[in-house]
């Protein structure tokens, strides 16, 4: 890991309790009124809306629409970056209580804690700069969705998005612009232009032009491009991405660690579950079949060896000290799902008028 990256900081909101209820209570209050105004591309942070729809959304209008130019963005720094002026602005013309105006003022300006090289420093940098929401409080995603909707909203006024057939899907600091084939290089320079009009920052060395199906992106731990049906069709698809995969195992890894012998084999068991289903929950859509095999191995085999080392049974063959049936039977293992794919919530997602992300998708 080069320099920059070590010395990288992150400013973190740990509000007391009182002030988490406040925030709690405006934050709810806030929603119910911002809403209304939110855009259909936004999925972060609101009811009914999750990062799997937004996954499915893009697969929509590479695979269906045929939006193959793809702006894969990255923002520097988004949440600590957002200018409070323009965002106050924002909210100014929904809220008319100034008591409320000013509060939020507050949060914005409030001594955060600064972490460079895993170190804390508290830090009022933000109302110096005039800058930043910090990440942690109750209504710091709120906001970053508020000022977001700026870009969205301005997309769409210039006509950038009829012009290039461009459509944006936007999850938090997430966001990727699906163009017509032959204008991505266009929208990328609008894209980055207007960023800097809005007081943002593209992360140029982070920030790619995909050109599907040729290349891949990944997306919220997903992975999606070119992939091949039992047929040996190809169509664009979506499946674990391998930061999702490298990130899943090491959590495995930790929670089988040897380091961990103390503990009882019935709450590494829950711990493990836990972990497996919230994976297997999200990972449902395409062909993802491999992957849980990958994945149910990888944990058969890490915890057959940490059952060795707490019950001190060396020499033995540990598949046969602790064959499945005893892992699924005995102990309850959690056993991922066999199958290729969600395809029931796929057509339900496809029923209204959007596709779901599964091998029958159109061939390349």
């Amino acid at each position: 890991m080069d320099s920059q990256k070590e010395r990288k900081a992150s400013f973190l909101g740990d509000p007391c309790i009182r002030d988490r209820v406040v925030q709690m209570a405006v934050n709810l209050t806030l929603q119910a009124i911002v809403e209304a105004d939110m855009q259909p591309s936004q999925y972060a942070f609101r009811p009914r809306r999750d990062a799997k729809e937004a996954v499915r959304q893009v697969h929509h209008y590479t695979a269906r629409i045929g939006l193959r130019d793809v702006v894969d963005t990255d923002l520097r720094d988004y949440f600590n970056t957002i200018p409070h002026g323009p965002l106050m602005k924002c909210l100014a013309r929904r809220i008319s209580d100034g008591r409320v105006l000013r509060l939020i003022k507050q949060w914005l300006e409030v001594t955060v804690i600064e972490r460079i090289d895993g170190k804390p420093r508290r830090t009022n940098e933000a109302k110096h700069t005039h800058r930043g929401s910090a990440q942690g409080s109750v209504i710091s995603p709120l906001l970053a969705n508020v000022y977001f909707r700026r870009f969205i909203l301005a997309w769409e006024k210039f006509g950038y998005a009829r012009r290039l057939h461009a459509r944006i899907v936007n999850y938090a600091d997430d966001m990727v612009i699906c163009c017509r084939p032959g204008s991505g290089e266009q929208a990328m320079v609008l894209m980055s232009g207007l960023m800097a009009r809005l007081g943002l920052t593209v992360n140029e060395e982070k920030t790619a032009l995909v050109k599907l199906p040729e290349q891949t992106f990944d997306f919220l731990g997903y992975n999606l491009g070119r992939q091949y049906d039992r047929h040996g069709k190809t169509y664009i698809g979506t499946q674990p991405s391998k930061g999702a995969m490298k990130s899943i195992i090491g959590k495995i890894h930790d929670e089988t660690a040897i380091s961990m012998t103390w503990d009882t084999v019935e709450h590494r068991i829950v711990e493990l579950n836990s972990i497996l289903r919230g994976w297997a929950g999200y990972f449902d859509q395409g062909p993802v079949l491999k992957h849980y095999r990958i994945l149910q191995r990888y944990t058969e085999r890490r915890i057959r060896r940490w059952l060795v080392e707490k019950h001190k049974r060396r020499g033995r063959s540990e598949y046969r000290l602790y064959p499945d049936a005893f892992l699924y039977g005995k102990l309850g293992l959690h056993q991922s799902p066999v199958r290729m794919a969600d395809v029931s919530s796929a057509k339900a997602y496809r029923s209204r008028t959007k596709a779901g992300c599964v091998s029958s998708a159109r061939p390349v």
